[in-house]
């Protein structure tokens, strides 16, 4: 990390006497400039404790958009404002090529998945805006159809999608991308005197959190940033994504319950759900007395929150917890209601794969405050400032 530099001068001199002449300086030191690290916030909302969003532009003059946040996505897509309008599809912001002036037509097909949807569009490169900083030619997916392909697809609270996921198989070696990827733009920039980003998940509906790129935040953890290897695996769908290895997770009730992870990786990803053991998936649910509502989610009384288990997950020998805040979500019901809390939880020989793998998504993210290298190839977690 490139530290502040403080440029020091020393001046020192006798007098002189003539026609010019000049008052005696003594030795003195004199800051003349100090450089600050390239680090950008950017402000993190959930409207609905679903999806994690932030504002972005578009183009110039700049159009606006809201994007959700995807961890392990590599694509960047918004909808085109080429197409007409279909009443079966929710409004959102759309691009419109023809009133920016930095528009660049690529014409490449696009497509991406997200959350049980494919979206299909053109390649086009334009400037993009994120918070105080600005990258031209950004290539991204204008799309103009899409297709959902699970009844539980989510589409709602966003324009688009921008992806975090690893950068370094830009080559198609995993996924195969027929663009290049936002932070494969970014860490080409030199927008940025450390290639990494860090983050901040609001933990309620009224809550702010904070996405940064050039760094992390001191001001929102306590303690060191313990940093471990990412593992450079391709997913069975050759999506690249950001993983790691993990030795335990540990229930803690009243006889704490650990479950073994020794031989197991875990992946982060953007759903706000945990995917574990299936027998300890079982003891989590029991131990909070979750009633399920629907076929994936469950919920418990909000006002019995303070008063659950931790979860302590045990990454590269350090302990880190979460608590029932942060391992469910809060989900609005209607103007005039409070919201209710949900978990979701659940088994991972339900999810098929390769097996021997955790899924955490971000229940895990907002009890911690986490950082992504791109450069090092390492994930750092730290204790989040409350």
């Amino acid at each position: 990390m490139m530290l502040p530099t403080i440029v020091l001068l020393c001046l020192s001199g006798p007098a002189f006497a003539g026609a010019v002449t000049r008052q005696a300086r003594s030795y003195e030191q004199e800051v003349l400039e100090v450089v600050e690290p390239k680090r950008y916030a950017i402000p993190v909302q959930s409207a609905d404790g679903v999806i994690h969003t932030i504002n972005i532009t578009l183009g110039t003059p700049p159009q606006h958009f809201n994007v959700s946040l995807s961890f392990d996505m590599p694509g960047f897509f918004v909808k085109t404002a080429d197409i007409d309008d279909d009443p079966y599809y929710l409004p959102v912001h759309r691009y419109n090529s023809s009133l920016s002036k930095t528009y660049q037509f690529n014409g490449t097909s696009a497509s991406d998945w997200y959350w049980g949807i494919s979206y299909y569009g053109l390649v086009v490169e334009d400037t993009v805006g994120v918070g105080d900083l600005t990258i031209r030619n950004v290539t991204f997916n204008a799309y103009n159809t899409s297709r959902i392909h699970y009844p539980l697809a989510w589409e709602v609270g966003f324009d688009g999608g921008l992806g975090l996921s690893p950068p370094w198989h830009g080559d198609d070696t995993c996924y195969y991308r027929r663009y290049p990827s936002f932070l494969e733009h970014l860490t080409s920039s030199g927008a940025l005197d450390d290639n990494v980003f860090s983050l901040k998940l609001p933990r309620s509906l009224g809550d702010e959190g904070e996405l940064m790129l050039g760094g992390p935040n001191p001001d929102l953890y306590n303690g060191d940033i313990h940093r471990v290897p990412a593992l450079h695996e391709c997913q069975v769908d050759n999506q690249d994504v950001w993983k790691f290895d993990i030795e335990a997770v540990t229930f803690n009730s009243s006889v704490p319950v650990q479950a073994d992870l020794s031989n197991y990786t875990a992946v982060i990803i953007s759903e706000p759900m945990l995917v574990l053991p299936s027998d300890f998936v079982s003891i989590i649910r029991e131990g909070i007395g979750a009633e399920p509502i629907n076929v994936v989610w469950d919920s418990i009384p909000c006002d019995r929150r303070p008063y659950l288990p931790e979860l302590t997950f045990t990454i590269g020998g350090r302990n880190f917890t979460i608590d029932a805040y942060d391992y469910t979500f809060e989900y609005p019901v209607g103007f005039g209601y409070a919201p209710i809390c949900l978990l979701w939880v659940i088994e991972d020989d339900e999810m098929g794969g390769e097996g021997m793998q955790v899924m955490l998504g971000t229940p895990f993210l907002k009890g911690l405050y986490t950082t992504f290298d791109m450069d090092n190839e390492e994930i750092g977690f730290a204790e989040l400032k409350r």
